[in-house]
């Protein structure tokens, strides 16, 4: 599990072989999300409260990730903590690395401004681990920007 912290935004990345649950039960993803909200403000003693958006990209191939955006505080109850979850099943992400050549045995690969891409679907578990030491997850609407702009280097099968 890996925290981003962005000002006062969040991104949880969360995969999928830390996951024990279900991925598309949304009561369970719900649970998961409010006990990822509790270790953050024990654990790692962020300050939490107010109200927060989160949006849950869950991918079968890699877990979930947690984009929690603070909306605004809550004046009359500084400490509660309000949430509006949002899932978004089946997100389609990409990993995006620097060195083409840790991608060189895979068959699709993408490029764009010196950087290379590739479907993280078409990858097994234990090659995302291995690849997350290197790379960048991009999925939501920062991926479809990006599509606009791939080009395809390699389409072998």
């Amino acid at each position: 599990m890996k925290f981003e912290f962005i000002n006062k935004d969040i991104i949880v990345y969360i995969p999928r072989d830390i996951i024990n649950f279900n991925l598309l039960i949304k009561e369970e993803i719900e649970r998961f999300v409010k006990d990822i909200i509790l270790r953050l403000k024990k654990k790692h003693n962020k300050k939490i409260s107010g109200f927060y958006k989160v949006e849950v990209y869950q991918n079968d191939t890699y877990g979930l990730i947690f984009d929690i955006k603070k909306q605004n505080d809550l004046d009359l109850f500084p400490d509660l903590i309000d949430l509006k979850l949002i899932i978004l099943y089946e997100s389609e992400m990409f990993l995006e690395l620097d060195d083409y050549f840790l991608l060189d045995k895979y068959s699709k690969v993408y490029e764009y401004n010196k950087k290379y891409y590739i479907d993280i679907s078409l990858l097994e578990e234990k090659e995302i681990l291995r690849l997350l030491e290197f790379s960048k997850i991009i999925y939501g609407e920062k991926k479809k920007q990006l599509e606009n702009f791939l080009i395809l280097l390699r389409n072998m099968i």
